[in-house]
């Protein structure tokens, strides 16, 4: 199957019509057609389409590839895994972003975190189902570090707004929010 994708539609290079593009370039692109058939008792009408989580896991390896990292010189003894999470969040939840708030040179034990939930119709039929779906991000997962105190705060991080004692997140579908963590 050969996808066209026309450049000239996105990006106008002011030639007019039957001109030809002289800087055409191969453009390396991964797609995948998924064909999934909806169940028929879950089929309900609306105005709001999302995909299915299996559609959602796969476009994100798609958008997301894995980093590859390859050393030649070793000297001393690497781990095989290295966790980020000691445990796994909702398949519709993404980390947007980590930062550190600690300014110039100084270290903070502070840090905002943005996560975003998506959409996901499940009226699909489930091919992958080992997947966590929560309603509630757990906040309190990451290997080695103790988190003191969460509060959700604007999507800046300028003004806090509420604070999560249960280090629990609440997230609807397509929302982004973004918390202030201070460690221990």
């Amino acid at each position: 199957m050969e996808v066209i994708l026309d450049r000239r539609l996105m990006q106008d290079d002011w030639r007019g019509l039957n001109e030809g593009a002289q800087d055409n370039k191969v453009n390396p692109s991964r797609f995948i057609l998924l064909p999934e058939k909806r169940d028929a008792a879950g089929q309900t009408k609306g105005a709001i389409c999302y995909p299915s989580t299996l559609a959602h896991l796969l476009s994100s390896h798609l958008h997301n590839p894995l980093q590859v990292a390859v050393m030649t010189h070793t000297n001393g003894i690497f781990e095989t895994q290295v966790r980020f999470q000691n445990e796994t969040w909702p398949c519709s939840c993404k980390l947007l972003n980590l930062r550190n708030l600690g300014t110039g040179n100084t270290s903070s034990l502070k840090a905002l975190l943005v996560v975003h939930r998506v959409g996901l119709d499940c009226s699909y039929s489930q091919i992958y189902t080992d997947c966590n779906n929560e309603e509630k991000v757990n906040l309190n997962v990451f290997g080695g570090v103790q988190i003191k105190m969460a509060a959700e705060t604007t999507l800046t991080g300028v003004q806090e707004l509420t604070p999560l004692n249960d280090l629990k997140l609440q997230l609807n579908d397509m929302e982004i929010k973004t918390v202030k963590l201070t460690y221990r």
